[in-house]
């Protein structure tokens, strides 16, 4: 069988793809992309003999015209034949009880405040935790008189009309939502637990006429004329190798955090002093909000003492990017984003706006407490500068870059939670893609088509992390699920025959008037014109969708 669509990882992003194919109607994003389509869809000069004779066109396509529930679509996961079972995996190991991301970031393309209102149609709207700091409090007349002379905080940007987006909800309500979007769009039984070694384009055999991919798994051939990679960075996780570790014949006590299946990440031997009332210490690498989660864990489960070594500065962020990228309005920076000059510019502007890892203000306090009982030590512009391991006594003995501390620090145990940056290149079942149709990328970047494709001739597409280039610095988060989604979703509809029509450039209209190709063209610099006027945040951009009413 040659599926339509093959994807490759269960996560978020694969999941939001798989449900946009699903959906006939998405709600609209209203985004520079979203105008473009109303645009596309509903341009004036465009007829019903022109969408007739458009959808004849790709009835005649190799291949073929399917409706939305008629495409078959296969989703390959290596963990697990669940949806998102690794998310929910890490999640339960670190035991984290609500997200990060406001309400209105989630795969579902149905609804925008689908979250929200799932919460509301369940009664489950006390498992939604409010981002404090983030929307202006009501003031009264006297209190905005004074503020009037001073400058107001940064943060406090938001329309007080959107406070009740900037909730988070609990794991908990998200998992069951995500598991709501699995059954409304019948996906339970797509995902297949294969892990895919290698992706290879072009002649199948005799299975059809045109071209398509074999995706050669642990559990045999898998053939799709479409193939859309969800897989995160792309790239297990591994300890940097500037660590400065000297891991000789015995590697020592040190891991990485999501390369180990234990709940702690906690060796035996440390284990069993703590069980004995021995004094441990354990050094966690990191300065993300998961390394603020495993410092928490570790003295809760009984470690004496935590060393959190931050290489950069300790920063707070209620998000992991600046909140310019994540409200609502965020067309005006990533309409910025869109228009730099070249993929080296955004590769600067995703670098700003991550500025690495963040600890949220809310475990900040937690940490904070720790610090004040003793258990816990900050150090932040420090690395570790040498780190030998003694087998006998099963210690580390590590100096620090920081000078802080004259002897050497003696631990049991040392953690990475450093992140991953995606990489095409480390991507093992990319490889002989990257051979036959090499791609030219930024830093480890892709540098994808603006419908995040491979290339015009090959069907691959790539979301997630792997995407920034295109997506923005949000590509990796719940924030560019749906937005790779819709991107994605839209070109494989036109790839398989839906009744799309065409671009104004792509085809000539007919005027009803028959001054030919001059208004043609004066009309399209017209509406361009006015598209740009709309798109770019200077007006009501809802008013965008009634400038050809009546005509």
């Amino acid at each position: 069988m040659v599926y339509d669509v093959a994807i490759i990882g269960a996560g978020p992003c694969g999941l939001a793809v798989a449900a946009r194919l699903r959906e006939a109607t998405p709600s609209a994003l209203f985004t520079d992309d979203e105008h473009i389509r109303y645009w596309r869809r509903f341009n004036r000069r465009e007829t019903i003999e022109n969408e007739r004779r458009f959808q004849r066109r790709a009835a005649d396509s190799d291949l073929g015209d399917r409706s939305h529930s008629g495409r078959s679509i296969i989703v390959l996961d290596a963990q697990s034949d669940e949806w998102m079972s690794a998310w929910k995996e890490k999640f339960r190991k670190l035991r984290i009880n609500y997200l990060r991301s406001p309400l209105f970031f989630h795969p579902d393309p149905r609804d925008r405040d689908s979250l929200l209102a799932f919460s509301h149609l369940h009664s489950r709207t006390s498992e939604l935790q409010e981002i404090p700091n983030v929307v202006g409090k009501e003031m009264s007349k006297h209190r905005v008189k004074k503020r009037r002379q001073r400058r107001i905080t940064q943060h406090l940007r938001i329309d007080d009309r959107d406070r009740i987006d900037y909730f988070t909800p609990s794991a908990a309500l998200f998992e069951d939502f995500c598991d709501d979007i699995v059954d409304r769009y019948d996906l339970r039984s797509v995902v297949v637990r294969a892990r895919v070694e290698n992706v290879e384009y072009g002649d199948l055999g005799g299975l059809t006429s045109a071209e398509g991919f074999t995706l050669a798994t642990d559990q045999g051939a898998i053939f799709s004329r479409i193939v859309v990679l969800a897989v995160g960075p792309g790239c297990k996780p591994f300890i940097p190798i500037d660590s400065n570790l000297q891991l000789g014949a015995e590697p020592g006590s040190v891991c990485h955090c999501f390369a180990t299946a234990d709940e702690h990440c906690l060796p035996e031997h440390v284990l069993r002093k703590i069980e004995n009332g021995l004094p441990t210490s354990v050094v966690v690498v990191g300065g993300g909000l998961t390394s603020a989660q495993i410092a928490d864990l570790l003295i809760c489960r009984g470690v004496t003492k935590v060393w959190l070594l931050i290489r950069g500065s300790y920063k707070l962020k209620h998000f992991d990017v600046d909140l310019e990228w994540v409200s609502k309005v965020r067309n005006h920076q990533m309409s910025v984003f869109w228009s730099a000059d070249s993929d080296e510019e955004r590769l600067e502007m995703l670098k700003r706006a991550r500025n690495g890892g963040s600890i949220t203000p809310k475990f900040d306090r937690i940490l904070q407490r720790h610090v004040l009982s003793g258990h816990l030590a900050i150090v932040t512009h420090t690395r570790v500068q040498d780190g030998i391991w003694c087998g006998r006594s099963q210690t580390w003995s590590i100096r620090l870059s920081s000078g802080q501390e004259d002897a050497p620090l003696c631990v049991d145990h040392i953690i990475h939670a450093t992140g991953a940056a995606p990489n095409i290149e480390k991507v093992q079942c990319m490889k002989q893609m990257l051979e036959k149709y090499p791609l030219p990328s930024c830093n480890g970047l892709p540098r994808l088509t603006d419908d995040l494709m491979w290339h015009n001739s090959v069907p691959l597409f790539l979301t997630g992390g792997l995407a920034a280039l295109r997506l923005g610095p949000g590509a990796a988060n719940l924030a560019g699920a749906r937005q790779g989604a819709e991107r994605i979703a839209w070109k494989i509809e036109d790839l398989l025959g839906k009744g799309q029509m065409a671009l104004p450039e792509e085809e000539d209209s007919v005027l009803a008037d028959g001054r030919g190709s001059q208004l043609r063209e004066r009309e399209r610099n017209t509406m361009a014109e006015q598209r740009s006027e709309y798109t770019g945040g200077f007006v009501n951009q809802f008013e965008a969708l009634t400038l050809n009413e009546g005509n």
